[in-house]
């Protein structure tokens, strides 16, 4: 890699690059507060989808019950006759809630009164019928608005966290070429997701990782990830420090592995580490910090002297101008 797009050199890069984080950083307050906002729609809609759903299933049963009644009493041809042919009409009311239009109101036309359903010619049963079916049509249109707008704003809310994702000042990208060009697919894109655990790996593991990862048909780096999420205790560059040493020994695990450079990330916290076992000259990570950014690239972005090689087993806990490291005592 020789240069991010449009980014110019040396420290006019850097305060380039500065420029573009402040304007995400906004953006990610603004998509942070549309967040909140549909979150909380989306739980209100899911209350009242529940209740109405609720009164839609007893009023269904309802108008059941009685239409079972009136045909007992008055045969269908008194269910037929008490039928109204007018049919009923719906109207919906919307609203725009942070971009997002649904359905607010409902109104509906059931036609002309029930009042012509007499009880001396078609009997009370029936009558009971015509009005339970009226409660479960209101109750079902009802359920059926707020199911709508449900799904309106839960699909909004999750493609306004995936922008919120993409804007943040923390990123981890993973552009290289495939060890075995077989294996690309979506499914084997870097960086892997393992319960609040981020990981990009250049590398390939074998032992027993190796070995589950191709009876499962998925990349080595989600077996190994999996495995860090589990035994990464006290998520703290010692608590990683640790667990990587400890994976990373057992032979059994991770075999003759060739590299694990890594860029791990949880919660608010980033990492990065470097450590291979052989071609030093190729699994490179290289890092630059100070005004306000710190950058891990396998190779330098420019030509600006700040950027400096990892040493083989160093463990580094990335933030905006200060980082720390450790390093980490790995058997070869």
């Amino acid at each position: 890699m020789t240069g991010v797009r449009g980014m110019p050199p040396g420290r006019a890069g850097r305060v380039w690059l500065g420029r573009r984080l402040a304007v995400a950083a906004r953006a990610a307050e603004l998509l942070d507060q549309k967040v909140r906002v549909l979150r909380q729609e989306a739980e209100r809609f899911t209350l009242l989808s529940e209740r109405s759903e609720a009164e839609w299933t007893r009023a269904a049963q309802e108008a059941q019950l009685w239409s079972v009644r009136a045909a007992l009493v008055g045969g269908q041809a008194a269910l037929r006759a008490a039928t109204d042919a007018h049919p009923a009409g719906l109207s919906l009311g919307w609203k725009t809630t942070m971009g997002v239009s649904h359905p607010a109101e409902v109104g509906w036309d059931h036609g002309p009164d029930p009042s012509h359903v007499e009880a001396m010619t078609y009997g009370p049963a029936t009558v009971s019928a015509v009005a339970a079916h009226r409660v479960a049509l209101e109750a079902a249109v009802r359920h059926a608005a707020d199911l709508a707008a449900l799904r309106a704003v839960t699909q909004e809310l999750a493609v306004t966290r995936r922008r919120l994702r993409a804007v943040t000042d923390r990123f981890i990208g993973h552009v290289r070429y495939a060890s075995n060009p077989d294996t690309v697919c979506a499914a084997n894109s870097h960086p892997f997701q393992a319960l609040g655990v981020t990981l990009a790996h250049n590398g390939t593991f074998y032992g027993k990782i190796g070995t589950e990862g191709d009876a499962r048909k998925v990349s080595d780096t989600v077996v190994f990830l999996e495995l860090l999420e589990d035994r990464w205790g006290e998520r703290t560059l010692a608590g990683l420090a640790e667990t990587l040493r400890e994976i990373l020994s057992d032979r059994e695990l991770v075999g003759d592995y060739s590299a694990a450079n890594l860029l791990i990330a949880t919660g608010n916290e980033l990492f990065a580490f470097r450590r291979y076992q052989r071609n030093g000259e190729y699994y490179t990570l290289y890092l630059n910090s100070g005004d306000g950014l710190a950058v891990v690239a396998s190779e330098p972005l420019d030509a600006d002297p700040g950027w400096r090689l990892l040493a083989d087993g160093e463990l580094v806990e990335l933030s905006q101008g200060a980082t720390r490291s450790v390093l980490l005592p790995v058997p070869s």
